[in-house]
């Protein structure tokens, strides 16, 4: 990964984290970053505009190849097409299960409510029909980022926008940030931090920084951290007011950032790979390293309602298996058979007959054997 373009991050857990490249499709970490593998040959010569994970899908906007979904982590995909008139995906956002939005370059905004299966135009009132972002306050009121055109919002559902641009004049918005219902940012590629604190009523310019700007992204501290053309920018009260931060990664050309909520900070570049932000220094994360052992991974969700997915990678080919346990040691399932390529894969595992509680899931092969804990909660 260390000579990629990458162009969009998006963690699953502090484990799983897909990133989307120029030219060079999709890659996906089991291990916090540390290596990088590409879960399918499906993409290999697509550009990535944007990844999204919701109902346990991952859904993947390309750069004039549609969108593509997954629902097994990214071992297998399928075109979702339906209605779905413009292939250039800039922006995915979901509320709720199944009910998807997407922006594009020029066809403006796409509405699914039946995870992905058939879209229908959502533009009534949006006169920017390039949209970079889409985002929501958790009353359902939903914020559409244009080109040229500032922000504008909906109230039912994206039936219907309004400009919503008393501050903003005529920006190319790339990214808002919501903090809680009434407080939000926007950053313009200009370089301009706008920020509203009722709900994008009006906004007001917080701070100017450098141009090219592409993303905005809130840490657990309440750190706010703004990626440019010219590297990153930290705001340490959370208030909007910004310095360059300088630990490791200097003005390489930034294109997205994703936050995960134990293991850091994530910077995809413009050719250099992905930085990754720990504590206050930032700290590259080579591309690949040999992994020797077996692994098993945390399962996800987790808490989860039914069903979880269960990462493990294997050096070699092999045969596992893998016991769950309920909590006082008692068998639930094994699952057992199947051969495994060497790689990371994923085992799906349905407890929706099980009574609310922790469990725990082992894996066994030959002398090797660990195990995790679980909750199921319904």
């Amino acid at each position: 990964m260390n000579n990629k373009v990458v162009t969009a991050i998006k963690a699953v857990n502090d484990q799983f984290i897909f990133a989307g490249t120029k030219s060079n499709g999709i890659f996906l970490s089991s291990d916090s970053g540390n290596t990088w593998q590409k879960p399918s040959s499906d993409f290999d010569e697509f550009s990535i505009n944007e990844i999204f994970f919701s109902d346990q899908k991952t859904l993947v906007g390309t750069n004039g190849n549609g969108l593509y979904i997954s629902a097994d982590t990214g071992k297998t995909w399928y075109q979702s097409s339906g209605g779905l008139t413009n292939n250039v995906i800039l922006s995915i956002f979901g509320i709720g299960e199944g009910n998807y939005f997407v922006g594009s370059a020029g066809g403006g905004i796409f509405r699914s409510t039946n995870s992905g299966v058939d879209w229908i135009e959502s533009n009534t009132g949006l006169r920017n029909l390039f949209v970079h972002d889409i985002q929501s306050t958790s009353n359902s009121k939903l914020f559409a980022a244009t080109q040229a055109g500032g922000i504008y919002i909906s109230t039912n559902n994206g039936s219907n926008w309004a400009l919503s641009n008393n501050g903003l004049n005529k920006e190319t918005i790339v990214k808002i940030l919501k903090i809680d219902d009434r407080n939000l940012f926007a950053v313009a590629d200009s370089g301009g931090i706008f920020y509203s604190s009722n709900s994008g009523i009006r906004w007001n310019r917080r701070d100017f920084l450098s141009t090219g700007a592409t993303d905005l992204v809130k840490a657990s501290d309440g750190r706010i951290f703004y990626s440019a053309s010219n590297g990153i920018y930290v705001s340490i009260d959370g208030l909007g007011s910004f310095s360059k931060s300088q630990n490791g990664i200097g003005i390489k050309s930034v294109l997205d950032l994703e936050v995960t909520p134990s293991t850091g900070i994530y910077a995809g570049t413009r050719g250099s790979g992905i930085y990754k932000l720990i504590d206050s220094d930032s700290v590259y994360v080579p591309p690949s390293r040999s992994q020797e052992s077996i692994r098993l991974l945390s399962n996800f969700p987790n808490p989860f309602n039914g069903i979880t997915n269960i990462p493990f990678y294997v050096p070699s080919r092999t045969i596992p298996q893998f016991i769950i346990y309920d909590c006082v040691g008692r068998t639930v399932t094994i699952h057992s058979g199947e051969e495994y390529d060497r790689g990371t894969h994923i085992l799906r595992i349905n407890l929706s007959e099980q009574s609310s509680g922790v469990y725990y899931y082992t894996l066994k092969t030959g002398l090797f054997s660990q195990t995790r804990k679980m909750i199921l909660i319904k």
